[in-house]
């Protein structure tokens, strides 16, 4: 694969991870059940590190900026990575980032399903913020 496809691909898998993640849940009614959790864990982490973590604004500055940076960092990395690949590796990846991005679900269930300590992103930043 030619360095621009790599860049081009690279860059659409992560704005559709990060939008899925980060800016979906916000403007629908549900919310992606792989995305949101990994960007959510870093409030998760966050909170068991700093203590008391109510108020602590170390915990929304790791889980809301520090957090999310390192997540889309590491997704463009794999990407990358994933560019330049066998065919069989790239298309087992296609197939599970094309799965991750169309399991949804709705706002009830994933603050039932945070309830039980599933870190969802935007519940967290909902609660923080």
């Amino acid at each position: 694969m030619k360095t621009s496809s790599r860049v081009v691909v690279t860059v659409l898998v992560v704005a559709t991870a990060t939008f899925c993640g980060m800016f979906a849940p916000f403007a629908f009614a549900f919310r992606n059940a792989i995305w949101d959790p990994v960007f959510g864990v870093g409030f998760l982490v966050a909170g068991f590190v700093f203590h008391p973590f109510t108020g602590n604004r170390m915990v929304g500055l790791i889980g809301g900026g520090l957090w999310p940076l390192l997540v889309i960092a590491g997704i463009g990395f794999g990407a990358w990575r994933l560019t330049a690949a066998r065919p069989s590796w790239r298309l087992a990846a296609v197939g599970l980032f094309a799965l991750s991005v169309f399991l949804w679900v709705s706002v009830p269930t994933a603050n039932r399903i945070s309830r039980h300590g599933v870190p969802f992103y935007s519940s967290y930043c909902s609660v923080w913020y």
